[in-house]
């Protein structure tokens, strides 16, 4: 199994990555724990999108760590590539390009990861920082809302 840190250290090496990547993937992935637990995943795409349909995706995030999804995450952002993440019960993130979250920010330090609000419980990151981040972001979208309010409410006065 390759090492995940010197795929990593060869990704940090892409950093910038080169603009304009095209990508032409459909291959299966198998990722183990250091506990022996194990999940596969097939990835497929084609152009600037991928998709990642993992059977386990805690295996999954487990494999990869959560800062290290968002340096990932940021390299997939400079090259242009959105990769989107789905496990079976639906969405579980969206990490790249166009992708842009303040709770991705705080559990993974990288606005461009996008984690599926019921993926995050189940994966287990619904302690305190998604809770913070949530709260953080509810915050900003009642601060809008009320902004729109008091605007609307001056414009008639």
């Amino acid at each position: 199994m390759p090492d995940l840190e010197a795929f990593l250290t060869e990704l940090d090496a892409l950093d910038p990555a080169p603009a304009g990547i095209e990508v032409d993937a459909d291959l299966l992935v198998r990722v183990e724990l250091p506990t022996g637990v194990s999940s596969t995943a097939r990835v497929v795409g084609r152009g600037r999108r991928v998709e990642v349909h993992v059977q386990r995706p805690e295996v999954l995030a487990g494999a990869l760590g959560r800062a290290e999804l968002g340096r990932v995450a940021e390299v997939l952002d400079g090259g242009g590539i959105t990769v989107d993440v789905r496990g079976p019960a639906g969405p579980v993130a969206t990490l790249g390009a166009g992708t842009r979250s303040r709770v991705g920010a705080v559990l993974t330090g990288s606005r461009r990861v996008a984690v599926a609000p019921a993926a995050a419980v189940r994966l287990g990151w619904s302690r305190a920082p998604l809770r913070a981040a949530l709260a953080a972001a509810g915050g900003a979208a009642a601060a809008t809302v009320v902004l729109w309010a008091v605007r609307a409410v001056r414009g008639r006065s």
